[in-house]
């Protein structure tokens, strides 16, 4: 029973495709009826302190196997209805399916697509990544992360934030003040230069040529863009658009993740990883969706744990809402949520951080 949670985000791709093949303004209203059901749900909520340690780990791959597949018919829907060149095979068959959609609805259709891969399957993905290098989750996350333009994601995340997260070293931990978008953009720079530079030091220990089909970057490369180029080869030019603009906004959404994950924390680089080193949600809409990778602080601390192993920690430093408040907060009113944040990072300061960390934060986080 504890297990039926997360089929809601199965559920939510899947309506997501219903709207895509109902077309029109449907694909907006999903979007928006989705937002606001997931912000008032995280609010209206308890808060979820629950733990599964007797969930079945055969029903809980099971549910994260299966969101590649779920999403890569939400894309195929998408591209055949928006295919700029009507599909014979597909209009005999299907003849309501390929719609016709004004600038604004492919807006929608965009947004609505984008956030179900942004938000459910760069999550699972990086539940997948997670795992031993011998389990199969792992293939099944690099391709999941493909769906965001972002297959080098988890080179640097594995081998890179989680050494140096809290520090200037880390690309992905947002510096207090610092706007999002700046941010966005350093970040995606940081990944792959930083991913690129791991990448070459992990083929020199083996003396293999960095270019050759050993090398994980070029293979994430390949990936990212094998989605826009079968898009365009399937419904051309528009469907190509559509799908890269989905996955942009999917990165972006990552992105927006990352920045309120570890936003004004700092580390002093060497030391202990604490929970006090990022900031996490209980609320319950939020941590279903993202297969509980809102319960952060546990995950760095124990990274290869499954999802449903993780903890809420109570003494760690927590959120003041939802995932998704706070992505849309810092990305529709970058000044307002750094100004809402202000006041808890002042209380992290004095309450969390240790005597290093203040007098770093003091002169290079502000």
């Amino acid at each position: 029973m504890m297990l039926l949670r997360f089929f809601f985000p199965h559920a939510l791709i899947l309506s997501c495709s219903l709207s895509v093949l109902a077309g029109g303004w449907y694909p907006w209203f999903f979007f928006l009826a989705l937002s606001i059901a997931v912000i008032l749900g995280d609010y209206i909520l308890p808060e979820d302190y629950s733990t599964f340690s007797n969930i079945s780990p055969l029903g809980a791959n099971a549910l994260l196997f299966a969101t590649l597949p779920n999403l890569i018919l939400l894309i195929l829907i998408t591209v055949v209805t928006t295919a700029s060149i009507p599909i014979p095979e597909i209009k005999e068959m299907f003849p309501h399916l390929q719609s016709e959609f004004s600038p604004f609805q492919l807006a929608g259709l965009i947004l609505s697509v984008g956030l179900l891969i942004g938000g459910v399957g760069t999550s699972v993905a990086h539940e997948c990544f997670h795992r031993s290098s011998s389990s199969p989750l792992i293939g099944h996350g690099n391709w999941l992360m493909a769906l965001s333009m972002d297959s080098v994601f988890p080179i640097e995340h594995n081998h890179g934030h989680h050494k140096h997260v809290g520090t200037l070293q880390d690309a992905a931990t947002a510096r207090r003040g610092e706007n999002v978008y700046k941010f966005i953009f350093r970040s995606i720079y940081g990944e792959y230069v930083n991913a690129w530079q791991i990448e070459r030091k992990r083929l020199s220990k083996t003396k293999t040529p960095f270019i050759s089909h050993k090398n994980r970057y070029f293979k994430a490369i390949s990936r990212s863009l094998l989605l826009p180029l079968s898009a365009f080869y399937v419904g051309g030019m528009l469907s190509a658009i559509v799908i890269l603009c989905a996955m942009i906004w999917a990165k972006v959404l990552l992105e927006a993740v990352n920045y309120i994950e570890h936003y004004g924390l700092v580390r002093i680089s060497g030391q202990r990883i604490e929970p006090r080193h990022s900031w996490n949600s209980n609320a319950w809409v939020s941590s279903t969706i993202t297969f509980f990778l809102t319960r952060h602080s546990h995950h760095h601390q124990k990274s290869s744990l499954p999802f449903w192993k993780l903890e809420p920690l109570p003494d760690a430093p927590t959120l003041p809402w939802g995932y998704l408040s706070g992505i849309y907060l810092a990305l529709l009113a970058p000044p307002i949520y750094r100004s809402l944040m202000e006041p808890k990072l002042q209380n992290w300061f004095q309450t969390y951080a240790n005597s290093e960390e203040r007098n770093v934060a003091s002169f290079s986080n502000l």
